[in-house]
C-alpha cells in the first residue's frame, strides 16, 4: 500500500518538497556509477572526507545546476553554473523524479527527488535590489535647526537690564 502524499507548507502556502541525498549506502549502489563531488557543491572537501566504507556518492545523488541564456529569436541555451548563483526571489525550473521506497509492513512511500535546477530569470531580485537602493538614496528634506547668530536688539536690552540689577557686595576673594 502506498502512503498518501501530502504537500509541504511554507508561509501558509502549499509546496512540493524535493531533495536529493549526498550519499547512497554502498550495498544499494552500482559499482560502475560511483562519482566524485563537484567542487561547486563541495568546495572545501567536507563531503568527500565523509565518504567511507558504507556511504558512497553516485551520479544518482547529483543535482545539476543550469542557467537558461537567450540566443535571441526565442531560442535558448542551458549552461552549467555554480549553485551559489541562485538567490531567493529567482524564477527557477526544477527537474525532479518520483520514486517509491519500501517501508515496513508492506507499505511504500513516494519520494520527490531533485535532479536539476535551472535559473530562468533573476530580474525580480535585481529589480527589488535596485528599487531598495533607489529608496535609500532618495534624499528626504532635512529638518533645519535655526540658530541665532549675532545680537538681536531685544536680547541686548534684556541683558543690559539684568546687568543693572547686579550688585557687588565687597571685594572679590582670590
Amino acid at each position: 500500500m502506498l502512503e498518501a502524499w501530502m504537500p509541504g507548507e511554507f508561509d501558509q502556502k502549499p509546496t512540493i518538497d524535493m531533495a536529493n541525498r549526498f550519499f547512497t549506502h554502498r550495498s544499494q549502489a552500482n559499482r560502475d556509477d560511483l562519482s566524485l563531488f563537484c567542487t561547486n557543491v563541495d568546495p572545501d572537501g567536507v563531503l568527500r572526507r565523509a565518504l567511507n566504507d558504507k556511504c558512497v556518492h553516485t551520479s544518482d545523488n547529483e543535482v545539476a545546476y543550469y542557467e537558461r541564456v537567450s540566443d535571441g529569436d526565442h531560442s535558448y541555451r542551458y549552461i552549467p553554473i555554480n549553485p551559489v548563483k541562485f538567490r531567493i526571489g529567482d524564477v527557477v525550473e526544477a527537474q525532479m523524479s518520483f520514486a517509491t521506497v519500501s517501508l515496513k509492513g508492506n507499505k511504500h512511500k513516494m519520494l520527490v527527488i531533485l535532479r536539476a535546477l535551472t535559473l530562468l530569470d533573476d530580474s525580480p531580485l535585481r529589480y527589488a535590489q535596485m528599487k531598495r537602493t533607489q529608496d535609500e538614496v532618495t534624499l528626504k528634506p532635512l529638518v533645519t535647526v535655526k540658530r541665532k547668530v549675532g545680537y538681536a536688539s531685544d536680547d541686548l536690552k534684556v541683558t543690559e537690564e539684568r546687568m543693572t540689577k547686579m550688585r557687588v557686595d565687597g571685594p572679590a576673594e582670590i
